[in-house]
């Protein structure tokens, strides 16, 4: 299963303080962080680490901007499951086995020219890669050009007036056919990024 960099961080920073807690747990003196204090200092130390990683792409665009946002939910099980958006030519392919139980699907196509897409229930993770699938006869993608997918942590990282956007991953994507596809692991929000 392919984890990304901030994954593996948020497992390391979580397991070196379940391993200081063991350690210093019996000392009198020794600190100990209440849950909230905990998610605090994991969270700086994720922000902190993902501002360090973060690179700015070139996204695709629509050809013809959202002028506002569009979402589809769809419940999804164990049999896997195709979530549409027919306004911009997006399609979710969710695998036989990928859940295994049902799932309340949400896919928001974000308003604006970028081709760019925010996924609930935002932190599930899945058993096996879900597919991210992006017509290129609606986006501005011409011949030749390199596309990736992106991953971003939230809307604001986006400009869509000057179709850049600042990702904390890039991911490998091809052209099959007329579709842009790459693989998803977990949720939150993906983009295409073009040069």
């Amino acid at each position: 299963m392919r984890h990304n960099f901030l994954t593996t961080v948020r497992r390391v920073a979580v397991l070196a303080g379940l391993a200081f807690t063991a350690a210093c747990g019996t000392d009198a003196t020794a600190p100990v962080l209440a849950p909230d204090e905990a998610h605090a200092v994991l969270g700086t130390l994720t922000a902190t680490t993902r501002a360090a990683t973060e690179a700015t792409v070139r996204t695709a665009g629509h050809l013809r901007p959202l002028r506002q946002a569009v979402t589809v939910k769809a419940t999804i099980g164990v049999n896997g499951g195709v979530i549409r958006i027919p306004e911009t030519g997006f399609e979710l392919v969710v695998p036989a086995g990928a859940v295994d139980k049902d799932v309340n699907f949400g896919v928001t196509a974000i308003p604006g020219s970028t081709v760019a897409y925010e996924f609930a229930p935002h932190g599930i993770t899945f058993k096996a890669p879900l597919k991210f699938r992006q017509s290129v006869l609606t986006t501005s993608i011409g011949w030749g050009q390199t596309v990736r997918g992106g991953y971003f942590t939230d809307a604001s990282k986006i400009d869509a007036k000057g179709r850049k956007a600042a990702v904390a991953e890039q991911m490998p994507a091809r052209i099959d056919g007329t579709w842009v596809v790459f693989d998803i692991w977990h949720f939150s929000g993906y983009l295409v990024s073009c040069a």
